[in-house]
């Protein structure tokens, strides 16, 4: 939080600073103005006018349409009117009357497009909120023009609103005429319909029918149970009379036919007795084959042939031997009612069979009543809807002519267009402020932008408030051109000061351990180190520095032992390890054999060859055992490390420190800084300060830095 709050202070900061960046974007915008307004830019005048929208439905005379909506009746559509302002209609009526009036007004290089575009740039619209109200205003290049074509836009306005709330109207009536000719057309179709079924159906009246049908069926069935009874009862006359008789119905017909109705087969069959009993009489004397015997049986026989002629003539057949002859009036009265009875017993018969099969048709016709009244109560349903639409829409298409003859603009002018007495927003002034205030936006945005782009921490103050720790001291970078008494003169002062500034910060922690790293790739701190190192012999300190880079070892090249070296760091670190694992003790004597001397009589421990896998020398206890040893018999131990940012044994070294020390350039990244000391934070290590690479200075100047 509190980088963050560095960094924001570092924008602001910079933004404070950017003052000719500031002059120079309000050169360029400021150019910009003047280019619009000689070649582009025209005054405006503004006239404006007031219109509210009004309900201009008449009252309903005869029914309510529901479901109307529009322009003319429906006063919650003044959004909806903006729209219409917009249109290219209103446009185009403004363009032809410009053409028409003021012909001089258009561009002869402008087309028709961009025109249209224009005028709908300068004509407005505006709703005032939870009202009806709409205000209007159009610009133009002249006050008195911009009133008039006001006047004339609101004019052309009106007349649009009427004939949308006509054509609202007129739709609407139409339709209801063809709705309503459709409903007469079905409503005709199915009373026809009705009518062809009752027709088809004989059924007048269905409730009527089916009462009828029943008492038929009541009088039908009653009339089938008495005829039923009547059978009955001459069922038994017939049988009595038969038993009577000793005839049945047929033989006794016979045997009445063959009496005394028949007066020839009565005389013949008198003569056939007479001569049965002559033949009787004769075959006493005489015998059989007497002529007269012979004759009288002749005689017979032609007589009973003349009988069965008769019998044919009465009954159709011949009768056969032994049947039954009725003479007397008794019995042929019997016979008589038998005949009676029989025929009134097949005239019943025939009834209950008519009846059964009434009975039989009215049931079926019964059956199919139900199935009758729905469909006819379905049509009957149906012409009584399409009646009261067809009534509906008949007082409907009355109000809608009513209507449609009524229709009238719903726009009412409440304040005409006034005429425009100054000139309308933007004025010169107001570009020229505007030009100011854009000028001053973009320089902080530019600004802010350069800073993030950027992203470094310029001065030593803003290196300060990122770390929070003062810094130790500034040293310079030196060219060429550079002469040899002022790099004396700068060194002498400037490591005087780093080595002042590092003895207060470790003397009250009594820090005897220091660490140094880098945030560059290139290795130049390793010189920083000796040289504090060897000011810190001269001033009777005993100190060992350790190179502690093994990738990139420097230090030998530095203090000139390439020749004289005793021992690598790396190989001591790993005899070391070897003597504690065989549980050998270590002593200082043993570790100071294996120092290199230089000229300047520094002890120093350095690889001349570098190792790869340099992290491991330094992630066990062995590294820890040797500063632990030298901390007791020296009064400083300055260790280089590598880059911080690429080599991971950086932490665990200055983990083992008393302090640690960063050297960087004045213009670090800001980001990489703060990255850096934010690690430092999170490892827990005691970070003192930055010791500051600066480019290239005289001594004046860097007198005057250090103040």
């Amino acid at each position: 939080m509190e980088l963050n709050n560095i960094y924001i202070n570092r924008v602001f900061k910079k933004l404070l600073g950017d003052k000719k960046l500031f002059i120079v974007i309000s050169i360029i915008v400021f150019f910009w103005i003047i280019i619009y307004l000689v070649a582009f830019y025209e005054p405006k005048y503004t006239s404006r006018a007031t219109v509210i929208l009004v309900d201009t439905s008449t009252p309903t005379y005869v029914t309510n349409l529901e479901g109307e909506s529009g322009f003319a009746n429906n006063s919650k559509e003044a959004i909806t009117q903006l729209e219409i302002l917009d249109s290219f209609q209103l446009s185009n009526f403004l363009m032809n009357y410009i053409k028409e009036k003021y012909p001089n007004d258009l561009n002869k290089n402008i087309n028709e497009q961009k025109f249209y575009n224009k005028l709908q740039k300068r004509l407005k619209g505006k709703t005032k909120l939870a009202t009806d109200i709409i205000n209007i205003s159009f610009s133009w290049n002249d006050p008195k023009k911009a009133q008039i074509l006001l006047k004339q836009i609101l004019k052309e306005y009106k007349n649009i609103n009427l004939t949308i709330n006509k054509e609202i109207q007129t739709n609407r009536r139409q339709y209801i005429d063809e709705t309503l000719a459709k409903v007469e057309v079905r409503l005709e179709k199915v009373r026809v319909d009705i009518a062809n079924y009752m027709k088809s159906n004989l059924a007048i009246s269905i409730d009527e029918e089916s009462r009828r049908l029943v008492n038929q069926n009541v009088n039908f069935e009653t009339r089938l149970k008495m005829t039923n009874a009547s059978i009955q009862r001459y069922r038994s006359t017939i049988k009595d009379i038969e038993n009577k008789l000793g005839l049945n119905t047929k033989d006794a017909i016979q045997a009445v036919a063959l009496g005394a109705d028949n007066k020839n087969l009565a005389q013949l069959r008198a003569q056939l007795d007479e001569n049965l009993q002559q033949l009787a009489f004769d075959s006493i004397k005489m015998a059989p084959t007497n002529p007269k015997i012979v004759a009288r049986n002749k005689s017979i026989e032609e007589i009973k042939k003349q009988i069965q002629e008769q019998i044919m003539l009465s009954i159709g057949k011949e009768m056969k031997e032994g049947s039954v002859n009725i003479y007397d009036p008794v019995r042929t009265k019997l016979v008589l009612d038998l005949v009676d009875a029989q025929t009134e017993h097949a005239s019943l018969v025939a009834e209950k069979h008519s009846l059964e099969q009434s009975i039989k048709e009215i049931d079926k016709t019964q059956a199919a009543i139900p199935n009758k009244k729905y469909t006819l109560e379905n049509l009957e349903q149906q012409e009584k809807n399409l009646s009261i639409a067809f009534d509906e829409l008949k007082k409907k298409q009355i109000e809608a002519h009513i209507k449609e003859a009524e229709i009238s603009s719903n726009i009412v002018i409440i304040d005409p267009p006034d005429f425009p007495e100054s000139q309308s927003f933007p004025t010169i002034l107001h570009i020229v402020l505007m030009g100011l205030a854009f000028s001053f936006l973009l320089t902080i945005v530019v600004s802010i932008l350069k800073t993030l782009i950027e992203n470094v921490c310029e001065g030593v103050n803003e290196i300060e408030s990122t770390t929070g720790k003062k810094i130790i001291g500034v040293l310079p970078w030196y060219d060429e051109t550079q002469k040899e008494e002022e790099i004396e003169k700068i060194d002498e002062i400037a490591y005087e000061s780093i080595l002042s500034n590092i003895l207060i910060k470790n003397y009250s922690a009594n820090a005897k351990v220091l660490t140094f790293s880098s945030n560059s790739i290139k290795k130049y701190n390793s010189k920083v180190v000796y040289k504090l190192a060897t000011k810190l012999n001269k001033l009777g300190h005993s100190v060992v520095v350790i190179d502690s880079d093994l990738r990139n070892p420097t230090l030998y090249r530095d203090s000139n032992i390439e020749d004289t070296y005793k021992t690598q760091l790396s190989d001591l670190i790993l005899d070391i390890g070897l003597k504690l694992r065989q549980n050998q003790k270590i002593n200082i004597k043993y570790i100071q054999e294996n120092l290199s001397k230089d000229s300047n009589g520094l002890s120093l421990l350095s690889n001349v060859k570098p190792v790869n896998n340099s992290y491991d020398y330094f992630a066990g206890n062995t590294f820890e055992l040797i500063i632990d040893t030298l901390k007791e018999n020296f009064d400083w131990i300055l260790i280089d490390t590598p880059t911080v940012t690429l080599a991971p044994e950086v932490f665990v070294i200055a983990k083992r420190s008393d302090s640690f020390i960063l050297i960087t350039t004045i213009k670090v990244t800001y980001s990489l800084l703060k990255r850096i000391v934010n690690d430092l934070r999170e490892a827990n290590i005691n970070f003192i300060g930055c010791i500051i690479r600066d480019k290239n200075v005289n001594v004046s100047e860097y007198l005057e830095f250090l103040k």
